[in-house]
């Protein structure tokens, strides 16, 4: 994997585990003690990756460990409650949410957490052992 795709995989990901933990860029920023400028060049891909000493505040923020904001596989990050992993396409969906306060952003994001429950439990449920029913039998 080249550089260019490390820094897309890594910003991708550091905005995503951002959001599930309903945090805005300036929120973020303020935590790690970095400007909110840097929090928007490494989630859009920027050339470079945080410091070593960078990465670690960030990810303390995050609540998640380097390799999960490095490696392209897995989890984002685990829910709280559950330790379930959150569905990748949650992300899209909560990168609208940046401008709500954040006891509403929490409450949508958790909303759209119970959406993927649903889904995953209905993709989960084996198909019959009959194959596909029709109408006409």
């Amino acid at each position: 994997m080249n550089r260019a795709e490390k820094t897309h995989i890594f910003g991708q990901r550091m905005m995503a585990a951002r959001l599930l933990r309903a945090l805005t860029q300036q929120e973020l920023a303020s935590r790690a003690h970095v400007s909110i400028r840097s929090i928007q060049v490494w989630e859009r891909g920027g050339t470079n990756l945080p410091r070593p000493n960078l990465m670690r505040r960030l990810c303390a923020e995050l609540g998640v460990s380097p390799e999960e904001l490095l490696e392209n596989e897995g989890p984002i990050c685990q829910r709280k409650a559950t330790s379930e992993p959150v569905p990748h396409w949650l992300v899209p969906l909560a990168t609208r949410l940046e401008r709500l306060e954040p006891s509403r952003r929490q409450s949508l994001l958790d909303s759209f957490v119970e959406i993927a429950d649903l889904v995953t439990s209905v993709e989960m449920q084996p198909s019959s052992s009959n194959g596909p029913r029709s109408d006409g039998d």
